[in-house]
């Protein structure tokens, strides 16, 4: 079953209208045997050609054609789904960057690439039988959308997905498919594009091509083609790839660091990235990250001029002269960093947020009115910016913008900066030494510190842009600067405080949490809001006691510390029913799944290692749980519960002590004290978490005794 896709709108868009008979160049497929190293994988591709070429020169007429043909070796089910099921057109050739935005446990569903306007060219999929010859695969195919922000508008993003049909283990497949993507919709997209060769399944051979036009002015750096050659005006790139291991789900890697790929930039000299001189007022050829620096920093002379100036100040400016006042009047006029410190806090830990959906659909265009939104304690997104930027200059201090890059996806150099467009950003304000001291605007109900970041942005390099250089200096590029590092005092540690009826399996009692620097980072939110970081590791949402029945009341907060290492403290009574079961006579059991929820990787070492493992932190995680019951007891089974081991991953320890007939006090412990784990040593990292794993399978055996 084939299909072939005309143009017609739909919101915008393109959507399938009819059959269309494609013709198989190969009536009968070669026979490609499975290497020997991916027979235990489940699946793996066979043979992979992709193809990215250009046509047309000018930006109006321009399209880009993404091509894929495979074949696929189907051996088992991965997880509760035949591999290569669906397929979610536009793919992504950069799986990293693409996901920026979407929660770690929905990538696999999700993930597409960012393209607008795609116009899907044909799709078709067959078997290829195992005598040979072939039989056409049928299919159901829907429409979906996503959601682009570009420059304060939500664009529309529509994903092709195809679910194959009749799919089953030991099955072979040719699927080959073939999109279009307009330029002019798209150029900001075609700017810094990395290709991975990679995937999430192995590739035995694979074959890249990059064409387009001879004259077409565009830039390809990374891994060089092993062949280049012009024919009828287009010139093509060539790369050829063997054995690719299936390592882009590798849980902590750094895919700019340690995978091979392509950067493309195409139609450089586009007449679009042209800026206007500040003096000659001529439109002089300039950079895509340049112009888009200066779109972003529109607004910076505007507010500076709002802020600053002597005429009567507009209804809006003087609420929020009132919201400065009110909130720094104690701190001296010549400490205003102090004063906007003070600001940050106030609107990190009381604002609400707003996600301004609408206003970013244009259902509501509305003013921002920032004085209205600080008088009524909310923060809006269309306002990150605006907000901060207009009470820095309020207080006469100067600022500089920082855009940062995830180094999850990658790192911000001069050769490859990703696209600016997209990236996040926070105020560095000097100080009297002429200190950098930073602000990162919250995205969320949540948000950091001063000097805070999580630690995917912590000490990263970032573009440090001055808006006046920016604006006035011929051949300006931002300098870059490095984020501030993350604090050496990273800890979370757990106490619960238990007293158990064993006649009724019932227990209550009080857990008391403290968290220093990235604990505190990551995982306060679930305490003050009830969520985390969506991209980030789940485990870290996961505390004592997880997924068993039990009511926690009275939270509250007993320390907090809004300065690094931003040190936060938490109690909570709980009750739990069916605390452990009587296993007849004597004896009791208390199940431990959960109790020690030690941030681990799931899958960690599924397959063999390939890529080194970066662990998010060094740092150390302590739980200390005091069982008193309502008689004495004894450790039936505390040979097969204590561990300890040190290696240069990290250490775990598991403790039991018993000061009284009737208490038992359990100490886990693990520290990771590497900041890179080779992938030759991978298994250090897998003895650790394979011994976290046995305790939290493990049961605590007690038996009865009298004094």
């Amino acid at each position: 079953m084939v299909l072939l896709f005309f143009l017609l709108p739909v919101h915008g868009q393109y959507y399938p209208l009819r059959d269309f008979e494609y013709t198989w160049k190969e009536t009968n497929p070669t026979s490609i045997p499975v290497h020997a190293r991916w027979e235990n994988h489940p699946a793996v591709i066979l043979k992979d050609e992709r193809r990215l070429s250009v046509r047309g020169q000018k930006s109006t007429h321009m399209y880009v054609y993404l091509e894929r043909k495979m074949r696929v070796k189907l051996h088992s089910r991965d997880g509760e789904r035949v591999p290569f099921q669906t397929f979610r057109l536009p793919e992504s050739w950069d799986p990293f960057y693409d996901a920026r935005n979407l929660p770690l446990e929905k990538r696999d569903e999700r993930l597409s690439a960012d393209y607008l306007n795609v116009r899907m060219v044909f799709f078709a999929a067959r078997k290829i039988l195992p005598g040979g010859g072939t039989v056409s695969v049928d299919w159901t195919d829907r429409f979906d959308t996503d959601r682009l922000e570009i420059y304060q508008r939500s664009e529309v993003q529509f994903r092709y997905v195809f679910d194959l049909l009749g799919l089953a283990p030991n099955d072979e497949i040719e699927i080959h498919f073939k999109v279009e993507v307009p330029y002019i919709d798209n150029p900001m997209l075609f700017n810094y594009q990395r290709i991975f060769f990679h995937h999430s399944y192995p590739i035995q051979e694979q074959r890249l091509e990059v064409v387009m036009p001879k004259h077409n002015i565009s830039l390809i750096t990374g891994v060089k083609p092993d062949s280049v050659y012009t024919r009828k005006r287009r010139t093509s790139r060539v790369w050829h790839r063997h054995n690719l291991s299936p390592c882009v789900n590798e849980p902590g890697i750094r895919p700019s660091l340690d995978l091979p790929h392509i950067v493309v930039s195409l139609n450089t000299q586009s007449f679009r990235n042209r800026t206007r001189h500040y003096l000659s007022d001529q439109l002089l050829p300039s950079d895509y990250t340049y112009k888009t620096l200066l779109n972003r920093e529109s607004n910076a002379f505007w507010l500076y001029r709002v802020a600053t100036r002597r005429i009567e100040l507009d209804a809006q400016t003087k609420k929020l002269k009132r919201f400065i006042a009110g909130h720094t009047s104690d701190i001296p006029d010549d400490l205003n960093l102090a004063k906007f410190a003070r600001l940050h806090e106030v609107i990190t830990e009381d604002f609400s947020f707003s996600w301004d959906d609408a206003y970013y659909e244009e259902r509501d265009m509305s003013l921002e009115k920032m004085g209205s939104q600080v008088e009524r304690g909310q923060m809006r997104d269309i306002s990150r910016y605006n907000l901060y930027a207009k009470m820095i200059n309020m207080l006469g201090l100067s600022y500089n913008t920082a855009y940062m890059m995830d180094s999850r996806i990658g790192t911000m150099t001069i050769p490859y900066h990703g696209n600016v467009l997209f990236s996040d950003f926070s105020f560095a304000i000097p100080d009297d030494q002429n200190m950098l001291n930073f602000f990162y605007p919250k995205r969320n109900r949540f948000g950091y510190g001063p000097n805070e970041f999580p630690f995917y942005l912590a000490g990263t390099p970032a573009f440090l842009v001055n808006y006046v250089d920016l604006h006035f200096e011929d051949g300006y590029f931002p300098p870059l600067v490095n984020l501030p590092e993350m604090t050496d005092e990273n800890f979370r540690q757990t106490r619960l405080h238990m007293e158990i009826d064993t006649k009724n399996r019932r227990a209550s009692g009080t857990l008391d949490v403290s968290l220093s620097g990235q604990f505190s980072t990551l995982t306060r939110s679930l305490f003050e809001f009830g969520r985390i970081d969506s991209t980030i590791n789940p485990a870290y949402s996961r505390i004592v006691l997880d997924g068993h029945d039990v009511e926690w009341s009275n939270l509250d907060r007993t320390e907090y510390n809004h300065f690094a290492p931003f040190g936060r403290r938490y109690e909570v009574d709980f009750n739990w029913v069916d605390a452990g079961q009587a296993l007849g006579g004597n004896a009791y059991e208390l199940p431990l799944s959960n109790w020690f929820n030690f941030v681990t990787w799931r899958d960690f070492d599924r397959f063999p290692r390939v890529l080194p493992f970066y662990p998010d932190f060094v740092g150390w995680d302590e739980f200390v749980v005091h069982l008193s019951f309502d008689q004495p007891v004894e450790i039936l089974n505390l040979d097969e519960l204590e561990r300890t081991v040190e290696n240069d991953f990290g250490e775990f320890a598991v403790q039991f002590t018993k000061e009284h007939p009737n208490e038992i006090s359990i100490r886990a412990y693990h520290s990771v004290i590497a900041e890179q784990v080779p992938a030759n040593q991978a298994v250090l990292v897998s003895q650790i978490y394979g011994y976290i794993q046995d305790l939290n399978n493990a049961s605590l055996k007690l038996g009865f005794f009298q004094d």
